[in-house]
């Protein structure tokens, strides 16, 4: 595979020694003219959002800020337009059902969670890593009534003591 670069074919586009061998896309020029206020954004002007929280309280960050409420849902809602069951993905996020609700799940070769229904909402887990030395979801496509999102997870981490401690959202 190669990379078209000011209008000469490269080979050897990307160093994986200096990535650990992890493949990082360069941003698409093309990408950066849509969006709002001229800010980056991803494939049909829709940004990234970083959803972070702990049982106290839920922190969004995207293009238009940073922002911090009680409620991950209305925090969601308010700045993103999405009604997403933010308590479900606590749980959907692992590749297990949310204790509420009955879910449909279908598993893939290997013994994981292959998709996912739960209370009107489709899951399909087409990505997994090895995180915290257990096999966790990388990528997670969830849809309902028209609504679709993508969890794209570059990282498991687990809790600091602050975190776990209810300090920061």
């Amino acid at each position: 595979m190669g990379l078209l670069v000011d209008g000469n074919w490269h080979t050897d586009w990307y160093d994986t020694k200096s990535s650990n061998g992890e493949f990082i896309r360069q941003d698409s020029q093309f990408r950066r003219w849509v969006g709002s206020e001229g800010l980056p954004a991803g494939p049909l002007g829709q940004g990234s959002t970083i959803i972070s929280g702990n049982p106290f309280g839920a922190r969004l960050q995207n293009a238009e800020g940073d922002f911090i409420s009680e409620s991950p849902e209305q925090l969601v809602l308010d700045h993103t337009g999405w009604e997403i069951p933010i308590n479900h993905l606590l749980y959907w996020i692992k590749g297990i059902p949310a204790p509420f609700g009955q879910p449909t799940i279908t598993y893939n070769q290997h013994g994981t969670v292959d998709t996912m229904e739960q209370d009107g909402w489709a899951l399909k887990y087409d990505r997994y890593g090895v995180a915290l030395n257990q096999t966790l979801p990388q990528r997670i496509k969830i849809s309902k009534n028209g609504l679709k999102v993508t969890l794209v997870i570059k990282q498991w981490l687990p809790l600091t003591s602050e975190e776990s401690d209810g300090e920061t959202p």
